[in-house]
């Protein structure tokens, strides 16, 4: 390596055994790590140089040797020389340390392959902290080649169409499929020994009509109208299949955070239902596969039931296909080469423009990416333009299937509060919890907590105005304004940095409240085991009396919406006595806190 050849004289053994850690990474993985590709490795080979070279300058020559002050005085020699590079002197900001961060993780990585070198590295670098941790600074939060959230104003009415094409169009489009696969089974082997048998011909005796007679359709939710009034042709229904396939795929990969890959490997039996413990509600599970390198594991994915309903959707879909060609595989490609009405009979298709040789292969991240991208372009036009989606700075947002993941984890971060994804909006009432979306993979769980932690600033950040219009309730929230309100100029402002900065862990977000958790003052301990979780039981909450309650501005429409509900049922004529006392006291408490937050009490 090139690279190394400068500390080669000086440091010989340190570069083979660094040679040794690149092969490795190659060939020969440590545990569950998985094998690397070249460019990754000529990376880490160049970083872990930069350690040579300053082995070189202190006059260490092996490896046993380094202790922990080495590593530390390591830190300050990367940041001087990154100061040397840029010409300036640097104050460690964030994006200067990522240049450093990258060669520590590289030393530690090293350090992690000590079986596989001769050269160990005694001690662990920075106690595996990264320098983020180790200096006590931030991480740079930048979206610079990052993978960009769909924005809200596209996700919402995109993600709203997949779903009412599962939840309310899937059952009319498979009637249709199932139609044409009847006629196909049944009367076209007749009909095509006739001499004179004209695809054109056949078509119109017995397609279209058959489709035409089809009149029953379900009604459009947003409309409260059927969603379509008849069949036009096969293409007309070819059509919506495709639709209908897409729409499977936008919700699987939305509403579910399985990446593309593990996406691609779902088996056609790999979704289950089961009735959970209380023998009530249901549990629904995607099997898939990770497959990295040398690694092949099974991930068990919980997800709510659209993403249930979408596969089964996709399965009866296809099935017309896997009847004459195996293919194990969900998500598959091929499965209908639509020729519009024309009944070819050539060698590659039968009379239905359907491929009839060659193998069905599974659907890969391209031609995912490409199906997104039809759904939203469809959209425009789809159900009178019901669901058409926002220009973006002028352009339509360009979908790709590494978007979805990241999205699902901002929008449950985020989502007010405890709603994921706004299910809501989209007339399912059951709330869909975060286990629903955690699987086994601890990525998604690292990507969900990211996103939280960042969420969890943004609304710490809303509560510092509310805080400033004396706009809370709830004991803490009371305890807030008290405390805070009425600052100015740079006290206020190292105020906010400091009530940000001991909240942020905190902070857990509930339906009707934030909860700025401190276990000696949650009422939803009290009666609980001292060895929980340091963390409290949302479900358990009670906004009105607990002293870590925070109700804001942000909670009004869900408090709202409860006086609504209380006041409707108040005078509805079966409501017993019993019943009038308690809707009447959840009234009282409602109109009290809506009036704190509203600066009218």
């Amino acid at each position: 390596m090139r690279i190394l050849t400068n500390v080669w004289e000086t440091h010989y053994l340190v570069v083979i055994s660094i040679m040794e850690y690149t092969y490795a990474r190659l060939y020969d993985p440590i545990g569950e790590d998985y094998a690397c590709d070249m460019k990754t490795v000529q990376h880490e080979a160049r970083y872990l140089a930069s350690f040579v070279e300053y082995l070189q300058s202190r006059k260490i020559f092996e490896t046993a040797d380094i202790g922990h002050h080495d590593i530390q005085d390591y830190v300050k020699w990367l940041i001087r020389r990154r100061g040397q590079a840029l010409k300036k002197k640097i104050k460690t900001e964030a994006a200067d340390l990522d240049w450093v961060d990258v060669r520590i993780r590289a030393l530690q990585s090293y350090h992690s392959y000590n079986k596989r070198v001769s050269q160990q590295l005694p001690i662990r670098p920075l106690h595996g902290h990264s320098i983020f941790k180790y200096l006590g600074k931030r991480r740079r939060r930048t979206e610079e080649n990052r993978t960009p959230l769909i924005p809200k104003e596209v996700w919402d009415p995109f993600l709203c169409a997949a779903l009412d094409y599962v939840e309310y169009f899937a059952d009319d489009i498979l009637s249709g499929q199932s139609a044409i696969e009847d006629i196909r089974a049944n009367v076209l082997p007749l009909a095509r020994m006739a001499k004179n048998f004209s695809s054109n011909n056949f078509t119109a005796r017995k397609i279209k009509p058959r489709l035409n007679a089809i009149t029953e359709f379900s009604i459009n939710p947003n409309s409260g109208i059927a969603w379509r009034e008849r069949w036009v042709n096969v293409d007309d229904l070819r059509v919506e299949l495709f639709t209908l396939y897409q729409a499977c795929l936008v919700v699987v990969s939305c509403l579910s955070g399985i990446r593309e890959s593990e996406l691609a490997l779902i088996q056609v039996d790999g979704f289950q239902e089961q009735t959970d413990v209380d023998g009530v509600s249901k549990r629904y599970t995607v099997i898939s596969r990770m497959i990295k390198g040398n690694i092949d594991r099974q991930l068990i994915w919980e997800v709510n039931r659209p993403v249930y309903q979408a596969c089964h959707v996709i399965k009866k879909m296809t099935s017309y296909a896997r009847s004459h060609r195996a293919c194990n595989e969900l998500f598959i490609r091929s499965w209908y080469r639509g020729a519009g009405e024309q009944f070819q009979t050539d060698l590659r298709k039968d009379c239905l423009g359907r491929s009839t040789k060659g193998s069905i292969l599974p659907l890969g991240p391209d031609a995912m990416s490409l199906a997104l991208k039809n759904f939203g372009a469809r959209l425009d036009v789809a159900i009178q333009g019901t669901y058409r989606l926002p220009l973006v700075d002028g352009e339509k947002w360009n979908f790709t299937m590494r978007q979805p993941r990241r999205t699902l984890a901002s929008r449950i971060a985020r989502e007010p509060f405890g709603l994921i994804a706004g299910m809501l909006h989209y007339k399912h009432v059951k709330l869909t919890t975060f286990l629903g979306y955690a699987g086994k993979d601890p990525s998604w769980i690292q990507d969900l907590a990211m996103e939280e932690f960042s969420a969890n600033e943004e609304f710490l950040g809303q509560i510092w105005e509310d805080i400033q219009d004396g706009a809370l309730a709830g004991a803490r929230g009371h305890e807030l304004i008290h405390e805070f309100k009425g600052m100015a100029g740079d006290i206020k402002k190292n105020s906010l940095q400091y009530f940000i900065e001991n909240n942020r862990r905190n902070l857990h977000v509930g339906l009707l409240n934030y909860c700025l958790f401190q276990r000696d003052r949650a009422l939803c301990l009290t009666n609980k085991k001292s060895d929980l979780p340091e963390k409290p039981v949302i479900n358990a909450c009670y906004p009105e009396r607990c002293a870590n309650s925070c109700i804001s501005k942000n909670h009004i429409p869900i408090w709202q919406a409860q006086l609504n509900d209380a006041q409707a049922m108040l005078n509805h004529k079966n409501v017993s006595i019993p019943q009038k006392i308690a809707l009447t006291d959840d009234i009282a408490k409602s109109l009290h806190i809506l009036n704190q937050l509203n600066g009218t009490c």
